[in-house]
């Protein structure tokens, strides 16, 4: 038979001039259609005869390779080279799908995150809000003194991280920040025994400070006789310090104390006697010898006196309100 590629004379299964495998005879491949498949005969070309032949009877050396990649075979990992292409040696594989899960992945993390965050910022505010609400309730019942008649007392100035407590004198107080030395914010009457006539004496110094100013103190012995003593080291009386107070019967207010801010003393129903020195020049509505009806106006307590120097503040005070003054 001839050679298809150089028309050589062909006698085995490959051309001995170019190398070429040999045509298949019709009749022969007629034939094999007849017989069944386990028994006809195929002539294969596998790479080894295809090297042997390029090698002893290819003097062009051209390569002939008979091989066909599969395209029924899964193509995940598999590289095909496409010679004739612009992609050759290109891999391709299923990289689509396996992207697609790590995004997936990532976005699930990255909302777990976000999640967690707005979760935080929730908890974070609410705790805000009740704090918020709260020191405004505190503040309500250690401040607005008109509405605690007849009332226990909070103690929520003396919850104050700067409040300090003197066990010697039993006094609360702090720095103050308009003078020289410290602020008496309450006292601790439970220390004190059932004696029917008590004095409650304010320090001069605490801690080699001087007291400066009052800013809260209240007495609740019942049934007994309260006798207040503040300083001369004092420099101002604040407002509503003493206010609305049912068991204080006397206040001595010695030489030194300048200033008696409104509303001081006022709703003292007990208090029946004090004793201002002319050293206070101011103690306009001070609220000295006035308690409050239902109607939230002042009037004058039975029984009141107020003792002073004459044309002192005190004195003034006493004629301008109608109140019994002393002369001392």
């Amino acid at each position: 038979m001839k050679c298809t590629n150089c028309g050589h004379e062909i006698y085995g299964k490959f051309c001995t001039n170019c190398g070429a495998p040999a045509p298949i005879n019709n009749d022969a491949q007629s034939l094999s259609q007849d017989q069944p498949p386990e028994t006809t005969p195929q002539t294969q070309i596998n790479g080894a005869d295809t090297a042997f032949a390029n090698q002893y009877f290819n003097p062009n050396k051209q390569s002939y390779d008979n091989s066909q990649p599969s395209v029924n075979q899964t193509s995940f990992g598999q590289q095909f080279t496409n010679p004739q292409s612009n992609y050759q040696n290109q891999q391709f594989t299923n990289q689509t799908q396996i992207n697609q899960a790590r995004n997936s992945k990532t976005t699930a993390i990255i909302i777990s995150i976000i999640s967690g965050i707005v979760i935080i910022i929730g908890i974070v505010a609410a705790i805000i809000v009740c704090l918020f609400f709260l020191d405004k309730a505190s503040n309500y019942s250690t401040t607005d003194k008109s509405f605690s008649i007849n009332t226990e007392p909070s103690f929520g100035i003396i919850d104050d991280d700067n409040i300090l407590f003197d066990e010697k004198t039993h006094f609360y107080y702090k720095k103050s920040d308009d003078y020289d030395g410290l602020v008496i914010t309450g006292f601790d009457y439970d220390y004190s025994n059932n004696s029917e006539t008590i004095t409650i004496e304010i320090p001069e110094k605490i801690e080699n400070s001087n007291v400066v100013e009052i800013e809260e103190l209240y007495s609740y012995y019942h049934d007994a006789h309260v006798t207040v003593v503040i300083p001369g080291t004092v420099k101002v009386i604040r407002s509503y310090a003493m206010s609305f107070d049912d068991y204080i019967d006397e206040v001595i207010i010695k030489e030194g104390v300048e200033i008696i801010e409104p509303n001081a003393f006022i709703g003292d129903v007990s208090l029946k006697k004090v004793t201002v020195p002319a050293s206070v020049k101011q103690m306009n509505n001070c609220g000295i010898g006035y308690e409050m009806n239902d109607k939230l106006d002042n009037v004058l307590i039975d029984d009141f006196i107020l003792y002073g120097k004459k044309d002192s503040a005190a004195e003034k005070y006493a004629k301008n309100g109608g109140l019994k003054f002393i002369a001392q």
